[in-house]
């Protein structure tokens, strides 16, 4: 079954943060930060227009996991 967001995408699964932790670090990630759409360890990364519209809205909405891993 998929689940119907509010912007038309299709999900077969969704995560919380505690499952994206443990995946994460399964995967071998050591260091995982949560984080706000609009920040990033990644330089300029606002300037991608990944996750914020030009605007500097939330492209996804307020229902995402911004999170970051490194290994």
């Amino acid at each position: 079954m998929f689940v119907q967001t509010s912007i038309g995408e299709k999900h077969l699964w969704m995560y919380d943060k505690y499952q994206l932790t443990d995946i994460l670090n399964n995967a071998g990630f050591t260091i995982i930060n949560f984080k706000e759409y609009n920040v990033s360890e990644i330089p300029n990364f606002n300037s991608y227009f990944l996750d914020i519209n030009e605007d500097g809205s939330p492209y996804k909405g307020v229902s995402s996991i911004y999170c970051e891993g490194k290994m």
